[in-house]
């Protein structure tokens, strides 16, 4: 309905109107604007490096989640196994 016109007649116009309403990447500086929208935990899903758990850890995350997303199937990535120790250690 957003859209104006049937999404089969116009694909282009439908996946725009979807990016602008679902595309927004979040970044760290908008966990402040998170932390303010409630008082429950905040876990971060993706964290593969070091750098980032400790970046989390001062951003207000309460928790963190090591994953790749499934990259290592993917694209053959690093095992999120075997991150794990460096994100530990981090935390």
């Amino acid at each position: 309905r957003l859209l104006g016109k049937s999404p089969s007649g116009a694909p282009a116009d439908a996946v725009g109107l979807w990016a602008r309403l679902f595309g927004k990447v979040l970044t760290w500086d908008d966990m402040r604007w998170l932390r303010s929208l409630t008082k429950l935990p905040i876990v971060l899903k993706g964290i593969c490096h070091p750098d980032d758990a400790r970046r989390a850890i001062d951003a207000g995350a309460d928790a963190i989640y090591c994953s790749n997303h499934g990259g290592r199937q993917a694209n053959g990535g690093i095992a999120a196994i075997d991150l794990l120790p460096g994100v530990v250690a981090a935390a």
